[in-house]
């Protein structure tokens, strides 16, 4: 009996952290089965991925890097500083509403902090805006680039595994950096949210 008492107790207590961890996820599954992994790893991305299109890769990539890496886009004399938005209407859109826009919200406001810090190092800053005014506020600071956060889907699975519901929709996300002043795009990156979308196989996730 103790046996079985504390099997139970552990099996409620991993139940409880799965759904601790999907709220901080921002995962909406309510009524549409078992909800999917978040998309916590795309903070990590995002930023890493920005940090070193702005500043250029770290001496220990230099090596690594096959092609001859692009020269950092902050640089003294020039741009200065980067706001950086996302569309978080959009992810919940693409996502069927399995991301919640405040989740997007929140993957910004982390990202911004963790650019922040790593940016005033080096003299330069990063901030956010929100998605609606977030053109408008680059366009008004100088030496400032803007930075932008949009959902890209890709269609996987072969057309007979579409036809028969056990495809995936893989949603991207797509980075792009531009200078606010003349609406010319500097750099564009697609990579790996996270997530995907629909599909029997990731219902059983």
């Amino acid at each position: 009996m103790r046996t079985g008492r504390r099997q139970a107790v552990r099996r409620l207590g991993r139940l409880a952290a799965a759904l601790l961890l999907m709220g901080a996820l921002g995962v909406a599954g309510c009524g549409r089965g078992p909800a999917r992994a978040g998309i916590a790893d795309a903070v990590d991305n995002t930023t890493r991925t920005l940090r070193d299109l702005l500043l250029g890769l770290p001496p220990e990539a230099l090596g690594t890097s096959p092609a001859r890496p692009d020269p950092p886009l902050l640089t003294p004399g020039s741009y200065q500083a980067v706001l950086l938005t996302a569309d978080a209407d959009g992810f919940a859109r693409a996502s069927k509403n399995e991301i919640r826009a405040e989740a997007i919200q929140d993957l910004q406001g982390r990202v911004v902090r963790n650019l922040d810090r790593d940016l005033k190092k080096r003299g330069f800053t990063a901030s956010g805006a929100p998605w609606e005014t977030a053109a408008s506020a680059a366009r008004g600071a100088p030496k400032i680039l803007l930075a932008t956060l949009v959902p890209i889907t890709e269609e996987s699975g072969s057309p007979a595994e579409r036809a028969a519901g056990r495809g995936r929709t893989i949603l991207l996300i797509r980075l792009t950096v531009s200078d606010p002043a003349t609406n010319k795009t500097l750099v564009q990156r697609d990579y790996y949210s996270g997530r995907d979308i629909g599909g029997r196989r990731d219902n059983r996730r």
